[in-house]
C-alpha cells in the first residue's frame, strides 16, 4: 500500500498564502477607507486650487484691461468730465439764486429817485443824503417853506409803493423860515415779475 506523503512544505507555504490573504484583507479593510478619503480630499484640494488659480489668472487679465491705457484713458476723462459738470452746475446754481436774490434786493434806481421827488409838490425840495444797501435804509431830508406841506408829502411817500416803511424824527427850522424833516425810509422789496 502506498503510503501518504505528507509535504509539509507545501501545507506550510498554503498556509503562508492564507495567513498573508487574511492579513491583507484585514489591512485593505482599514486602508482603502483611509486611502478613498485621502484621494477625494486631493481631488478636492485639486479642483480648489485649478478654480483659484483660474480666478487669478482672470483678475489679473481684468486689471490689465483695466490698467491698458486705452481703456483707462476714457473712464478717467469721463471721471473728469463728470467733476467739470458737477463744478458747472453747482456755478450755475450759485449764479441763479444770486439772480434771485438780486430780484428781491431792494436798489436805489433813478426810478426810485423820480418817484421821491414827483411824490413831492412844488414847495418842497428833496435833498438826499444816504442809503445803505446791507439794510435797505434810505435817509433824505425835505424842506418847505410851510409846515402844513410836510404831512401831506410824508402821506405821499407812504402811499407811493417805493418804501416798506417811512419815519421821520420831527421838524426843525431855520433862520429863513424854512421847515426841515429828516425822513428815514427802507425800500421795500421788488414784486415778483419786475425786472
Amino acid at each position: 500500500m502506498a503510503g501518504k506523503q505528507n509535504n509539509f512544505y507545501r501545507l506550510w507555504r498554503r498556509a503562508d498564502k492564507v495567513a498573508r490573504h487574511t492579513v491583507r484583507s484585514r489591512q485593505a479593510r482599514y486602508v482603502a477607507p483611509a486611502a478613498v478619503v485621502i484621494l477625494g480630499c486631493l481631488a478636492v484640494w485639486a479642483g480648489v486650487s485649478g478654480s483659484t488659480a483660474d480666478m487669478n489668472r482672470r483678475a489679473k487679465a481684468a486689471t490689465a484691461w483695466c490698467d491698458d491705457p486705452a481703456h483707462s484713458g476714457p473712464y478717467q476723462q469721463s471721471l473728469a468730465d463728470q467733476a467739470l459738470a458737477q463744478q458747472c452746475r453747482s456755478a450755475a446754481d450759485l449764479a441763479q439764486n444770486v439772480w434771485a436774490l438780486l430780484r428781491t434786493y431792494p436798489a436805489v434806481t433813478s426810478e426810485t429817485l423820480r418817484q421821491v421827488e414827483a411824490a413831492s409838490s412844488a414847495g418842497i425840495r428833496v435833498s438826499f443824503q444816504s442809503y445803505d444797501a446791507a439794510t435797505g435804509l434810505f435817509a433824505f431830508d425835505a424842506q418847505s417853506g410851510g409846515v402844513i406841506d410836510i404831512p401831506a408829502y410824508i402821506r405821499s411817500l407812504q402811499g407811493i409803493g417805493v418804501f416798506e416803511s417811512v419815519s421821520y424824527a420831527g421838524y426843525d427850522r431855520d433862520d429863513s423860515g424854512r421847515y426841515t424833516i429828516n425822513l428815514s425810509c427802507i425800500l421795500a422789496a421788488p414784486k415778483e415779475g419786475t425786472p
